[in-house]
C-alpha cells in the first residue's frame, strides 16, 4: 500500500524567512505572493511516522521555519500533475487537519510544489511516499524455514546426474555365384564351373557411463514474471595443481526448494551444466599423440 502525503514548508518568494525558532505548523496557510520557494537555511526536519489505516505518512510535530523539504528524496519515479486533486492529512500535535488541495504547479516526490485549497490559499508543499511496513517475502510461515525467494539470494544445487547408454550395430552379407558350361568336339567332352563367393561380417558396439555427484550454491540473478527463479554460479577447486570448475544455470520453481534451501539438478528448467578439469591427472587421462593422429585419420 502506498499513501500520499503532504509536508507544508515554508513561505513562497518575496516573503522573508521566519526565525527558525519560530514554528510553522502543517498545514498552517501562508499568503503567497509569488509561486517561488525561498530558499532558507535548512533546519532540521520532522520525525514521521506511517499511518498503517489512512495509508498516509503523518509528521510527528511541527515544521520549523526554513525547513527545505526539497531535501527529502524518496521515489523519484511518482509525481503529481498540476490539477490534481489530493486529500491533506496532516499531524499537528493530538489534532489532525484533513482537507482538499489542488496541485497549482506538479512535482515529484522529494521536489517542492504548490497545492491550493478550497480557500485560495496556497501552500508551499513536498509530496512523500509512505510504504508499507509489510513485506511479505520477509515474514514466512512459522512452521517452516527461510528459502531463497529475493535477487541475490543464495541457493544450494545438488547435482545428481547419472547417465548411462548402450548401443549395438551387427551387419553380415554373404553372396556367391556360379556360372558353368560343357565343350564337346569331336571324341572331347568337357565340362567347366566357376564358382564365386564373398562374405562380410562386421559388428560395432558403443557402451556409455556418466555419473555425476555435487553441490554448489548459486545465486538469484533475476525472478521472472511467473515467479521462476532464475539462478547461476560457479565453483573452482583446485586440489595439488589439479582444477576442477562447476559452473550451472537454470530455472528454478519455488515450490521445488526444499527446507533446507536446496534442489536438485533435476528440478532446474533448462539446466546448464558445465564441469570440467585441467591438471596432470586430467591430462594422463586422455590419448596419446599418436592415438589422436590414427583416430583422425580413421585408423584407431
Amino acid at each position: 500500500m502506498i499513501g500520499v502525503a503532504m509536508l507544508l514548508a515554508t513561505a513562497m518568494a518575496g516573503l522573508p524567512c521566519m526565525a527558525s525558532r519560530t514554528p510553522l505548523a502543517i498545514g498552517e496557510p501562508v499568503q503567497a505572493r509569488a509561486l517561488q520557494p525561498v530558499d532558507c537555511t535548512a533546519a532540521r526536519l520532522p520525525a514521521l511516522r506511517y499511518d498503517r489505516k489512512s495509508g498516509l505518512v503523518l509528521a510527528a510535530e511541527p515544521i520549523a521555519a526554513g525547513v527545505s523539504l526539497g531535501r527529502l528524496r524518496l521515489d523519484p519515479r511518482t509525481a503529481v500533475a498540476r490539477g490534481e486533486t489530493l486529500f491533506l492529512r496532516s499531524a499537528i500535535g493530538p489534532a489532525t487537519i484533513e482537507r482538499r488541495v489542488a496541485v497549482v504547479q506538479g512535482g515529484r516526490s522529494g521536489e517542492r510544489l504548490f497545492v491550493r485549497d478550497a480557500g485560495g490559499q496556497v501552500f508551499a508543499a513536498a509530496l512523500v511516499l509512505g510504504q508499507d511496513l509489510f513485506h511479505d517475502g520477509n515474514w514466512p510461515a512459522l512452521a517452516t524455514d527461510r528459502r531463497a525467494s529475493a535477487r541475490g539470494d543464495v541457493l544450494t544445487i545438488v547435482v545428481h546426474q547419472v547417465a548411462e547408454s548402450s548401443n549395438v550395430t551387427q551387419r553380415a552379407r554373404r553372396r556367391a555365384t556360379d556360372t558353368g558350361g560343357s565343350v564337346r568336339l569331336g571324341d572331347v567332352d568337357e565340362d567347366a564351373g566357376i564358382r564365386l563367393g564373398g562374405g562380410f561380417s562386421g559388428r560395432g558396439e558403443v557402451r556409455r557411463s556418466e555419473r555425476l555427484l555435487t553441490s554448489l550454491t548459486v545465486t538469484i540473478d533475476d525472478i521472472l514474471p511467473n515467479g521462476d527463479l532464475l539462478v547461476l554460479g560457479r565453483q573452482q577447486v583446485r586440489v595439488n595443481g589439479e582444477r576442477t570448475d562447476i559452473a550451472v544455470r537454470g530455472r528454478v520453481r519455488p515450490a521445488d526448494i526444499a527446507s533446507d534451501n536446496s534442489v536438485l539438478s533435476s528440478r532446474i528448467a533448462g539446466a546448464e551444466i558445465d564441469y570440467a578439469g585441467k591438471g596432470f591427472v586430467t591430462r594422463g587421462s586422455g590419448p596419446g599423440l599418436v592415438d589422436r593422429l590414427f583416430g583422425l585419420l580413421g585408423l584407431g
